[in-house]
């Protein structure tokens, strides 16, 4: 298996574990007064909107050349970067 693969793996790992938190927090947020409900739901919409660039920028990364994956790898690590601190924040957020 080469590097690309590993690193392909390890990401697709690290994103179910992401959904998962993710999942929690939505079920944590079903718990919550209506008003709290809703700007948590809000919350969770934005974050589906930066895990689903995640899942993007991985699938280019998958079908890239290996020239191309060292840059595609950048642009994987920036939106999995954005999409962590969305949910640290959101998670934040909620609990507080």
């Amino acid at each position: 298996m080469g590097r690309n693969h590993e690193y392909l793996a390890k990401m697709h790992e690290r994103l179910k574990a992401w959904d998962a938190e993710a999942d929690a927090l939505g079920a944590e947020a079903g718990e919550l007064a209506a008003d709290a409900r809703g700007a948590c739901d809000e919350r969770l919409r934005e974050l589906r909107v930066h895990r689903d660039a995640a899942h993007s920028a991985l699938e280019q990364l998958r079908v890239a050349t290996v020239g191309a994956s060292r840059d595609l790898q950048a642009s994987v690590e920036l939106a999995w970067d954005t999409m962590s601190k969305a949910l640290a924040k959101a998670t934040a957020d909620l609990r507080s």
